[in-house]
C-alpha cells in the first residue's frame, strides 16, 4: 500500500513539473467568461499566464505563478520596481490598486482597474478610447462603465 501511495505522489509531482513547462502560449483560465476585449477572468483577483513570448519583467513571472502578472507589470511601468510589497501595499493584486489609490477622471489617471480582476498602466485617453500597456502588450480599448481610473502615487 505504501508503495502505491509513493508511486501516485511521484506521478503527481512529475505531472506538475511537466505542466509548468507546457508550451502553451495563451492565457489559461480556470473557468470564467470573456469580457468585451476577449479577456477571461475567474471572478477573483487575477488569472494565470503560462508560456512565453511576452514582455513581462523577470520578477513578474513569480507574480504570474501566483495568479497574474498584471499588478506587477503596472508597478514596474509606474513605479519602476517589481517588489511584492511596496509601502505596505501588495501591488501585485489588482484590487489593491482600486482600494489604495485615489479615483480620478480618466484624463488624470495613470492606471486603469477592472475591479477584482485586472490592472494596466494607462498611457493615454482620447475620446471614448484609452491606450494601455500591460501583460497583453500595448492596446487601444473602449472606455466602458465599471472601469476604475486611479492616480497611483505615494
Amino acid at each position: 500500500m505504501r508503495e502505491k501511495v509513493k508511486l501516485i505522489s511521484a506521478m503527481l509531482v512529475l505531472f506538475s513539473i511537466f505542466a509548468s513547462f507546457s508550451p502553451a502560449s495563451a492565457w489559461d483560465y480556470a473557468g470564467g467568461a470573456s469580457n468585451d476585449y476577449g479577456i477571461a477572468h475567474r471572478g477573483v483577483s487575477h488569472y494565470s499566464y503560462r508560456g512565453g513570448g511576452s514582455s513581462i519583467p523577470g520578477p513578474c513571472w513569480v507574480a504570474a505563478r501566483q495568479g497574474g502578472p498584471c499588478g506587477c507589470t503596472a508597478e514596474s511601468a509606474i513605479f519602476g520596481t517589481t517588489v511584492p510589497v511596496l509601502h505596505g501595499l501588495n501591488l501585485w493584486l489588482a484590487d489593491t490598486w482600486r482600494t489604495a489609490f485615489r479615483h480620478v477622471a480618466p484624463e488624470l489617471a495613470n492606471a486603469v482597474v477592472w475591479p477584482h480582476r485586472h490592472v494596466e498602466h494607462l498611457l493615454s485617453v482620447r475620446g471614448g478610447q484609452m491606450t494601455t500597456s500591460g501583460p497583453y502588450g500595448v492596446r487601444t480599448l473602449r472606455i466602458t462603465p465599471g472601469l476604475v481610473f486611479v492616480r497611483a502615487e505615494f
